[in-house]
Formats: structure tokens, sequence, C-alpha cells
């Protein structure tokens, strides 16, 4: 097989589907949409939200899952994608041109 004859077959046959980053992003609203509708239609608000608001405790699970849930979706979407090469440094490359 000849070099024109391989990227002809490769663009032929490229992905012209869904994005997966998008496909994703659509599924976090979508999943969102839902837990939220589904969590306050059988359990509701706190009768006591104004006094739990004020305690450490209450604020402290927002300061914890919300960069872990970020962290995790970010990652994610990074897995989505191709990985690229490392640069190399410019150390390993003086030294690989010295041998």
């Amino acid at each position: 097989m000849t070099t024109e004859n391989l990227i002809r077959a490769l663009v032929a046959d490229r992905f012209v589907g869904q994005r997966p980053r998008v496909a994703l992003l659509l599924a976090l609203v979508s999943a969102i949409a839902v837990v939220a509708t589904l969590f306050f239609s059988w359990i509701g608000f706190r009768d006591d939200i104004e006094a739990a608001l004020r305690t450490v405790r209450f604020l402290f699970k927002f300061l914890v899952i919300a960069p872990l849930a970020a962290l995790s979706f970010a990652t994610l979407l990074r897995s989505t994608g191709p990985v690229s090469e490392p640069e190399m440094s410019t150390c390993a490359t003086t030294s690989m041109k010295a041998t």
C-alpha cells in the first residue's frame, strides 16, 4: 500500500458522528436535571435550611464534593481525546544529539 492510498483510506474511514465531548456534556446536563428533579420531588428542601447553611459541616460537603466532581469530569473529558506525545525536554534532545 502506498502512502497516498493509506491517506485516502484514512480520510474515507473518518469518524463523522457526534463528538464524545459533546455527548458527555449533553449527558451531564440531562443527568443533573433528572437528579435534581427526583431529589426535590421525593425529598424536598430541608425545613431548617437556613440554620443548616450556617453550619460548617453543611458547607464543608460542598467544599469537598464540588472540586472532586469538577476534577473527575475534567479527567473524563481529557480521556475522550487522543493522547498526544509528550514534548521532549531540551536536555533529552541535547543528550540524544550527542550520542
